[in-house]
């Protein structure tokens, strides 16, 4: 009566996806790694997209979380607060 349809999709074991998607995701992996684990999602559009693959930042930062890559940046330097007042210029708004 019933029969069984199977489908091998593999959206949960992951072992099939969309096609091109092994060498997309290695791409990426690579990119990651020259760039010294500083490369975000829109870097990732860029030399992917350079490759001749269409890539959105959307999709590069969907990847990017399945890949469990990190964007590690450099910390800018920041100028320490001024405690005292300076005796050249006084401050008279005292804001």
């Amino acid at each position: 009566m019933c029969t069984e349809v199977v489908t091998n999709t593999g959206k949960r074991d992951g072992t099939v996806g969309k096609p091109g998607q092994e060498a997309l995701n290695d791409s990426v992996v690579d990119a990651h790694k020259d760039s010294g684990v500083s490369a975000g999602a829109r870097t990732f559009v860029r030399i992917v997209t350079n490759n001749g693959d269409p890539f959105s930042r959307y999709r590069a930062t969907k990847l990017m979380k399945a890949l469990d890559l990190v964007s590690c940046q450099v910390p800018k330097h920041n100028y320490k607060k001024a405690t005292k007042e300076q005796i050249t210029m006084p401050n008279n708004p005292d804001r």
